[in-house]
C-alpha cells in the first residue's frame, strides 16, 4: 500500500483509501478510511478505486476487524518511531518520477510538473521543479495526477 500525498492510500494507481488529521488546542485527531467491501467496485470508478475485500483472497474473507487491529498497531508504531518520516517516504506514491500538481481546482489552472523527492519533517512535499530548483509544496489545495 502506497502513501498518496498528502492524504491517500493507493494499491497501484488506484486509491484505496485516505488519512483525515485535524490539530485541536491539546491534540492531534487522526482519522482514516478504507474501501473494505467484498462487492464489485461501480463501473464507473474501476479504473481509480480499489477494495480491500476484492484485493485481498477475492472477497471471500471480511477483512474489517483484523484490519482495524493491524491499522491501529502500525499507526502507534510509525508515530512513536524517531524514524516516522523514512517510514512514510518509504510507500510515498510516485516517490522519485514525475508528478502533475494542479494548485486549486483541477480545471481552472493548468499542471505544474515536478519531479517528487520525498517529504520533509513537516510533513510538505520536498519536489524538484523543471527548472531543478528544490520547492517543498504544503498547500491542502494541491492535487497530484
Amino acid at each position: 500500500i502506497g502513501v498518496k500525498w498528502p492524504n491517500d492510500l493507493m494499491i497501484g494507481d488506484r486509491k484505496l483509501g485516505g488519512i483525515i488529521c485535524e490539530a485541536g488546542p491539546k491534540a492531534l485527531l487522526v482519522g482514516f478510511g478504507i474501501n473494505v467491501g467484498r462487492e464489485a467496485i461501480p463501473e464507473e470508478l474501476a479504473d481509480r478505486a480499489i477494495s480491500l475485500g476484492i484485493e485481498v483472497d477475492g472477497g471471500a474473507r471480511d477483512p474489517r476487524l483484523r484490519l482495524l487491529e493491524l491499522g491501529l498497531l502500525r499507526i502507534h508504531e510509525v508515530l512513536g518511531a524517531a524514524e516516522w518520516k523514512e517510514a512514510i517516504e518509504g510507500r510515498l506514491w510516485k516517490l522519485g518520477g514525475e508528478i502533475s500538481v494542479f494548485a486549486g481546482a483541477p480545471d481552472k489552472a493548468p499542471p505544474r510538473s515536478f519531479r517528487l523527492l520525498g517529504i520533509d519533517e513537516t510533513g510538505g512535499l520536498r519536489v524538484l521543479d523543471e527548472a531543478g530548483a528544490p520547492l517543498c509544496l504544503r498547500s491542502a489545495e494541491i492535487s497530484i495526477r
